[in-house]
Formats: C-alpha cells, sequence, structure tokens
C-alpha cells in the first residue's frame, strides 16, 4: 500500500537535490525562519591581515564562517591549522584552504574540543564563528587552558512569518530558526519534530512536549534520511 504524503515544513534553506528527494514523497514547504548576514571582506580583511601571516590553530563550526573568511584572505593561503566541524563545513574547509590544513574534525562543537584538546599541541586557537555561536566548544576549551580568540564573522537574523498550513513535519536547523518559528507560530500537537542536533531538539523540547527526533550526525542529509524512513 502506498504509504500517504505528509505535509512537511522545512524551516532553513536545503539544496534542491534534498528538497527533491522530500517532494518525491510529502508535500514540502521551505521557508527560512533566519538568514546569514556575513562581514563585509573589505571589513574583515584588516583584522586577517595580521593573522593570515602567522602560524595559527584555526577553529570553524560553521560553513558560513569558512565562506566569510575565505572571502576575505583576497586568495592568500595561510599557514595555518584548521579544526572543523565533519560534513559540510569540513568539506568547505577543504575546498577554500586545503585538505593537507585539516588537522582535525568531529560532529559536533563539544566532540570537536576534545579533539583540540587531545592533540597535545595546541595552546590558543582563533575561532571565526557567528553572532550566536553555542558556548561548548570554547568553554572547554578555556578549561583546557587554551586560550580562545572569537572573531565574529557573520551575524544570524531572525526573518519570522506566519504560515498558515498544518504540517504533520516540521525540520529544525538551529535554536535562533526555533525561536523566530515561535514568534508568529504554533507548534500544533500532532507535528513530528526534526532537529539537526541536540541543542536544537532541547529549544523545542523546552517549549512543546512533541515528538522530537535528532539526526546522527548532525548533518541536513541525515535529517532528512530519518524523516523519510519515519513515514516509510
Amino acid at each position: 500500500m502506498q504509504a500517504i504524503r505528509k505535509k512537511v515544513l522545512v524551516t532553513g534553506l536545503l539544496d534542491k537535490a534534498l528538497e527533491a528527494r522530500i517532494a518525491a514523497h510529502h508535500e514540502v514547504n521551505v521557508v527560512p525562519f533566519i538568514s546569514i548576514e556575513p562581514v563585509l571582506p573589505e571589513v574583515l580583511r584588516p583584522e586577517l591581515e595580521a593573522l593570515l601571516r602567522r602560524q595559527l590553530h584555526v577553529v570553524f563550526t560553521s560553513g558560513n564562517a569558512v565562506k566569510a573568511v575565505a572571502a576575505a584572505t583576497g586568495g592568500i593561503a595561510p599557514n595555518w591549522k584548521l579544526f572543523s566541524i565533519e560534513g559540510v563545513t569540513s568539506k568547505s574547509v577543504a575546498a577554500h584552504f586545503g585538505a593537507e590544513r585539516l588537522a582535525g574534525t568531529a560532529f559536533s562543537g563539544a566532540e570537536l574540543a576534545d579533539v583540540i584538546t587531545g592533540s597535545g599541541d595546541v595552546q590558543e586557537v582563533v575561532f571565526f564563528c557567528g553572532d550566536l555561536r553555542r558556548d561548548e566548544l570554547p568553554g572547554m576549551l578555556v578549561n583546557s587552558n587554551i586560550a580562545v580568540h572569537e572573531i565574529v564573522v557573520y551575524h544570524t537574523v531572525a526573518t519570522p512569518s506566519r504560515v498558515d498550513s498544518h504540517y504533520d513535519a516540521i525540520l529544525f536547523f538551529s535554536p535562533s530558526a526555533v525561536e523566530s518559528y515561535l514568534r508568529q507560530n504554533k507548534i500544533n500537537e500532532e507535528a513530528v519534530c526534526f532537529a539537526i542536533g541536540n541543542t536544537t531538539a532541547d529549544s523545542i523540547k523546552n517549549i512543546v512536549a512533541n515528538t522530537v527526533l535528532v539526526a546522527h550526525p548532525p548533518q541536513k542529509e541525515k535529517l532528512v534520511d530519518m524523516l523519510l524512513a519515519y513515514y516509510n
């Protein structure tokens, strides 16, 4: 018997291939509830100039940060050892700075902090991040006596809007998207929520008692896999 098509809301950007995978089985609506505003290259470049000439340990937890820094380097290939979240972010690091520069990856900020502290030769890091970055990674590094120099290279802006449809499933990619969605909408009691990671899941569970499923590892591809498997 053919599975019943569900109404699915995706609250963040999703590449066309993943959207098509959902659309093959369900009705899908993609409505981003946040937007990313990178710091302009000409604004960021003066701060980067001195860093580009140094041997540094650099941390990325977002592909948005990688793109912002790469746009401001002026084509210079810095002599950095790079630590990155695994998946889209690490692929972006490899594409922009070279896979040989990757010194370690992990699927979460806490796990990445363990990788960095376990490497044994890191006394300080430069952490390129967004203005709403999570606390786990820098907090764990500081607790391990590793100095963290944060440089904000993009800003997350809420873009709340009203959605009138009744959705069977809602996909969330960040706590900030959850907060933005809830400004003008409610999560109906029957909706199943799919969260990209534990922090996003916790932000949903703090508001509603709905079923919340978490992708492991925290990647959009895994979230779509989980959605399709759940309704198969």
